[in-house]
């Protein structure tokens, strides 16, 4: 009774100390494959599309939250196809994917508009997935 809450959902939030042992953990995934020079799987085409947000950027989201209201999403509001961000993470080093058939149900795109939290509580993502690809790949390296 009389139970206050709010929701904030979440884009794919990627970052340091991410395990890679998780199935929605594609960048930690990706990057252990690499590091482990195996190749990273890919299934279907790799063209499909997440919303990837910085860890950073998420806790931000989250506090600015603590004295809200309503609920809210939290993402860049950017599309990136699975081979765009094999691309990014490998950079120079043109590693090739070992891709797979396509799992039944997956969704073909996703983005997550931010629009509704920057209004009202004026948070938006810092982080470019480029910025924030180095700083989870410098972690994982040391």
């Amino acid at each position: 009774q009389g139970l206050d809450s709010v929701i904030l959902r979440f884009s794919n939030v990627y970052g340091p100390r991410q395990s890679s042992l998780a199935e929605g953990g594609v960048v930690s995934i990706f990057i252990d494959k690499i590091l482990n020079k195996e190749k990273p799987i890919i299934f279907g085409d790799g063209e499909q599309t997440r919303d990837f947000l910085y860890v950073d950027d998420a806790v931000e989201a989250a506090y600015k939250m603590l004295n809200a209201s309503t609920s809210y999403n939290a993402g860049t509001n950017q599309e990136a196809s699975i081979n765009d961000l094999l691309a990014v993470i490998t950079s120079e080093k043109n590693i090739k994917a070992l891709y797979q058939p396509a799992r039944k149900g997956e969704i073909a795109r996703s983005r997550v508009d931010y629009s509704k939290i920057k209004e009202e509580l004026g948070w938006q993502p810092k982080y470019s997935l480029e910025q924030g690809i180095k700083k989870t790949m410098d972690w994982f390296l040391n």
